[in-house]
């Protein structure tokens, strides 16, 4: 425990003359600044729109002990909804003063899945040769980038309403970070 301690010394000898009583004054101090540990990797990447859960610290410092329910996060509040690099700080600094060494962790929210394409109406339409076809479309929806419709590639077979058959027209998007559906 930090602080001034007495330790005196006295002694007589068999005919009872006392010495003169000596003291010293012993300071413990506190210099060494606490430690802060990280838990879990230092760069984490999380996907768009996932749940972001920081694995923390913990702190331990030579005279208080354990000290992890002081360490002072900053950053802490990921937004998940949109890409990007996030920092988090931790510091502390001990009852003597003492700053321990900052320790970082780099969260990278990332785009890893594929935008979800939606037909609008059934997936097999059927027309009477001659009428006309008008394509009901498709919708896209991307967990990062929201609503893609309007990027929705169309492609495949060109329909010819004069010659009975069968046609296939496709869809297709990416999203900004070039995950295809």
């Amino acid at each position: 425990t930090v602080g001034a301690y007495v330790v005196t010394y006295n002694v007589s000898d068999g005919s009872g003359n006392s010495a003169t009583q000596a003291s010293r004054t012993v300071m413990v101090v506190d210099t060494i600044a606490p430690v802060i540990t990280l838990q879990g990797n230092a760069v984490v990447n999380v996907n768009c729109g996932s749940e972001y859960s920081d694995a923390g610290v913990t702190a331990f410092d030579q005279c208080e002990g354990d000290l992890t329910a002081e360490v002072v996060a900053e950053g802490m509040d990921v937004d998940t909804s949109v890409t990007g690099t996030h920092i988090i700080t931790y510091s502390l600094n001990d009852h003597a003063g003492n700053y321990a060494a900052e320790v970082v962790r780099t969260v990278n929210v990332v785009d890893e899945s594929a935008p979800v394409i939606a037909l609008n109406g059934e997936s097999t339409v059927t027309i009477e040769c001659g009428s006309t076809f008008t394509d009901p479309g498709a919708t896209a929806l991307d967990v990062c980038d929201g609503v893609l419709t309007d990027s929705v590639i169309i492609g495949g077979d060109k329909v010819d309403n004069g010659n009975a058959g069968v046609y296939v027209i496709t869809y297709n998007v990416s999203d900004a970070s070039s995950n295809a559906a």
